[in-house]
């Protein structure tokens, strides 16, 4: 959590909220096949003052460390209905037949939903595709 509080802070969340992150979801996953896990994790600290603020997480361990490889870290007023824009792990699998694994993960939101697709390109995570669904 040492790193998911880092980068909450530097993502300017009010000290006072710090604690009150809570883990929605985190998988340890080998994504490229050399014997060690990567982690793939959400992560939301309620919105007290008004704004949520998500975290999606791809991280490796670096030494008794971890290392954040991508983050994508959302802050925003959700809507009166209450629905959330947060974005959940749902699975990996090597799409282009590479050796490292694509991560999936599914974008809430009011009425609609999105799918996303992660890519490791020339080293680093990226987001290359977003299909969006209609919930009605």
């Amino acid at each position: 959590m040492v790193l998911v509080k880092s980068i909450y802070s530097q993502n300017h969340t009010p000290a006072s909220l710090i604690s009150s992150i809570r883990v929605t979801n985190l998988t340890a996953t080998d994504l490229d096949g050399d014997g060690k896990f990567e982690f793939i994790g959400s992560f939301t600290a309620p919105a007290k003052n008004k704004f949520e603020r998500d975290l999606f997480l791809i991280a490796k361990s670096q030494g008794p460390a971890m290392r954040a490889d991508f983050t994508k870290f959302q802050a925003y007023q959700p809507p009166p209905e209450g629905f959330l824009s947060s974005i959940d792990f749902v699975d990996q699998l090597d799409l282009d037949g590479d050796g490292v694994g694509e991560v999936f993960a599914m974008h809430g939101g009011f009425d609609a939903y999105g799918y996303l697709i992660f890519k490791k390109v020339g080293g680093r995570w990226r987001q290359v595709f977003e299909g969006i669904g209609d919930a009605c």
